[in-house]
C-alpha cells in the first residue's frame, strides 16, 4: 500500500488516513539493519516511512554499509549526519511540525531517530531501549523527545507533506 506522495505538493491527510499510517507503522518488530514491515530498527523505521510515501532514503554514501558492530561509532553516525545534512534542512522552529519532519534525539546516551505525523509532534520510532525482536515501533508524543537533546530536520524543498488537518 503506497502512501500519499511526499513530492505531491501541499497534500492534506485527514485523521482517518493518519489512523491509518499510525496503525500501519506501528508494532514493527526490532531487527538491526533492518527497512521492512516485518522488522527495521530505528533508521531503517524511517527509511520504510518514506519509501512508502514515495521517496527513497537509502542513506548510500559509496562506503561499505553500517553493522552491527560499527553502528554505535561516531564514524558512522557522522555518515549519516552527512547525509541527512545533504537532503535535508535543519528547522530551528519546532512549533512549525509537519507529517514527515523527521527528528533525531538523544535519549540514554544513544542517537535516535523518528518521523514526527502530526502538528503536535507525535513522533514514529523504535521504543527504547530497543531490544533486537523483542521491542516495536511505537508513537512518542512530543513530551518524551522534545526533552532531551534533539533536532528536527525536514527535506529540502520544504514540507512534504501538510498533515495539520
Amino acid at each position: 500500500m503506497l502512501m500519499p506522495n511526499f513530492r505531491g505538493g501541499e497534500l492534506k491527510v485527514t485523521r482517518n488516513e493518519l489512523i491509518k499510517v499510525i496503525n500501519r507503522f506501528t508494532g514493527i518488530k526490532h531487527y538491526f539493519g533492518r527497512s521492512d514491515f516485518d522488522g527495521c530498527d530505528c533508521i531503517g523505521l524511517v527509511r520504510l516511512f518514506y519509501l512508502e510515501h514515495g521517496t527513497n532514503l537509502n542513506f548510500d554514501d559509496g562506503q561499505p554499509p553500517v553493522t552491527q558492530e560499527n553502528y554505535f561509532t561516531a564514524a558512522s553516525w557522522r555518515r549519516l549526519f552527512r547525509y541527512i545534512h545533504k537532503h535535508f534542512d535543519e528547522l530551528t522552529d519546532d512549533s512549525e511540525l509537519s507529517y514527515g519532519d523527521m527528528v533525531l534525539f538523544r535519549i540514554n546516551d544513544c542517537e535516535h531517530m523518528g518521523v514526527i505525523v502530526d502538528k503536535y509532534g507525535k513522533c514514529l520510532s523504535m521504543e527504547i531501549p530497543e531490544q533486537e525482536g523483542i521491542t516495536q515501533s511505537t508513537l512518542y508524543h512530543k513530551s518524551i523527545w522534545h526533552l532531551v537533546e534533539h533536532k528536527i530536520y525536514r527535506p529540502k524543498g520544504g514540507v512534504l507533506l501538510d498533515g495539520n488537518s
